[in-house]
């Protein structure tokens, strides 16, 4: 396991094969842990091979304010990362009062609080563990003629951004936290913070779009359709698009 303070301290453990960590106190509140990005392991000077292992993260949603001693990474007292301030709000009146409400063409309080506000907390911590590609992804982005422009829209930490240095790629996302995790990764990844359902791009302009597990988090059939719509206008006639969703129902 690899941990992360605030500080940029580091710490690399070797968990034995079928071994539980269970992290409270600091370990919890303070560090940011994953499983590195790396084939081989140096703990305490000696190498070690990697085989499969899983990092499972449990969560509880606290009611009242937090007032433990790391603030820094505390969602409720690191104001800095409150969606509210930075400007970003569900669609007004009515309309966004109701979750899945059909024939809506702008994000209701269903997605500001469980989407928009979850990633704007846990953009840390989500990158640390959204490392590896997808292969079918990395396949699909190398079939590309070179020099292609392709649009990653909800780009997240911008693992994708990278993979095929002969396309052109810029890479959208909703949450300001998680681009900036784009560009700790690279400052030349083409990034910025927009809205899936109503992108700041001029239509016809890109040789193929990608948009990987971001759909399945509107809560609307029309809202689904509206950010497939938006894919759609901004690639070019016989360009490409892939969608990857889960939780089909």
């Amino acid at each position: 396991m690899h941990f992360k303070d605030p500080n940029n301290n580091v710490i690399d453990l070797y968990l034995q094969p079928g071994s539980l960590m269970v992290f409270s106190g600091e370990a919890r509140y303070n560090w940011l842990h994953s499983i590195a990005l790396r084939k081989v392991d140096k703990v305490e000077g000696l190498l070690k091979f990697r085989h499969r292992r899983v990092s499972l993260t449990f969560r509880k949603v606290k009611k009242d304010l937090c007032r433990c001693r790391w603030p820094q990474l505390c969602d409720s007292q690191n104001k800095s990362q409150a969606v509210s301030e930075r400007g970003i709000h569900g669609g007004e009146g009515e309309e966004a009062k109701m979750f899945g409400s059909e024939g809506a063409t702008t994000a209701t309080n269903m997605e500001k609080q469980h989407v928009y506000e979850v990633y704007e907390k846990i953009a840390p911590h989500f990158s640390n563990t959204r490392y590896k590609p997808w292969p079918m992804i990395v396949e699909f982005l190398n079939s590309l003629p070179d020099g292609s422009l392709v649009a990653d829209v909800g780009c997240g930490n911008g693992k994708y951004l990278g993979m095929n240095p002969k396309v052109h790629m810029i890479g959208t996302d909703r949450s300001f936290n998680l681009i900036g995790c784009a560009r700790e990764v690279s400052q030349q990844y083409q990034t910025f913070v927009a809205d899936s359902l109503s992108l700041p791009l001029r239509s016809n302009v890109f040789d193929s779009v990608i948009s990987i597990a971001v759909v399945h988090h509107f809560s609307s059939t029309s809202l689904r359709v509206q950010a497939l719509s938006e894919m759609l206008r901004i690639v070019k006639v016989g360009g490409t698009v892939l969608v990857y969703v889960w939780a089909y129902e």
